[in-house]
């Protein structure tokens, strides 16, 4: 028993800090994402860059002559800044449509704070021993890693080798997060090897104490059938011992016998009478 509460602790050891190596790697990855989605327009970050133009996931801007931006919008437009009409080249040959599917850096992002709240969760509550919760834990994160691995194919097919440190920093995240999933997996077994030992302990312990309770019982019954047989040999060998023994006034199946003559006595005399 002993052994099996030393491994629990370092069952519960491994846990606590397989989360707080979750915890810390999600903030990192929710960190990184942030700098892609901030990019221009919103900031200087540039996603991507050439001699003319910068690019971020939510518009684009024109260095030359004069620095001017687009608004925040999903996809590129190809003439579409603030101040004045600039005709936007893309440094690939993809279309502006493509720029679209730049929304996966939002979906990633988003999934990646979903994420960062639920291991916070999971620290401060017993939703951390939860099959079900890990179980949706895991699935957001192989969500994270498709959409971040998406995010950083795009970013690619859109800007090849002008792709600035934010884009290629979604590689990262894509591996980092493939990693976290199959580390939190590991961990849902763990919980769940915890919880079916944890449960077949206290079957065994139950069954043990019935076990007990029932040898207990079968030994109170065999002594009382044996005093009983005991008792019905006496009588049958001298009745007497009924009404002069001490045994009949302290044992209630003697008494019991004893009444049971007394109410059968009668019948006897009854059919002797008709007889004669």
């Amino acid at each position: 028993m002993s052994r099996s509460n030393n491994g629990f602790v370092i069952l519960n050891i491994h846990i606590k800090t397989a989360l707080l190596l979750q915890f810390v790697l999600i903030t990192a990855m929710t960190a990184v994402q942030s700098f892609p989605v901030c990019s221009v327009p919103v900031s200087t970050i540039r996603l991507a860059h050439n001699s003319k133009y910068e690019y971020g996931v939510l518009g684009w801007c024109v260095k030359q002559p004069q620095r001017q931006c687009t608004g925040t919008q999903i996809g590129y437009n190809e003439t579409t800044t603030e101040s004045s009409i600039q005709k936007l080249l893309l440094p690939s040959d993809s279309k502006y449509s493509v720029s679209k599917l730049l929304l996966f850096h939002i979906i990633s992002f988003g999934l990646s704070i979903i994420l960062w709240s639920m291991i916070v969760i999971a620290m401060i509550s017993p939703l951390q021993e939860s099959p079900l919760f890990l179980l949706l834990f895991t699935l957001l994160m192989i969500a994270m890693f498709l959409f971040a691995l998406l995010s950083w194919l795009v970013d690619i097919l859109l800007f090849r080798i002008w792709l600035d440190w934010p884009g290629w920093l979604m590689l990262v995240v894509a591996i980092t997060s493939a990693f976290c999933g199959s580390a939190i997996w590991s961990y849902r077994r763990s919980v769940e090897i915890r919880n079916y030992t944890v449960l077949n302990e206290e079957d065994s312990v139950v069954s043990i104490n019935q076990i007990e309770v029932n040898n207990k019982r079968r030994d109170i019954e065999s002594r009382t059938y044996q005093e009983s047989i005991e008792m019905m040999h006496i009588v049958e060998s001298d009745p007497m011992m009924l009404f002069t023994s001490d045994i009949s006034n302290n044992d209630p199946r003697i008494r019991t016998l004893a009444l049971e003559d007394e109410l059968r006595e009668p019948d006897i005399t009854y059919h002797r009478i008709v007889e004669g």
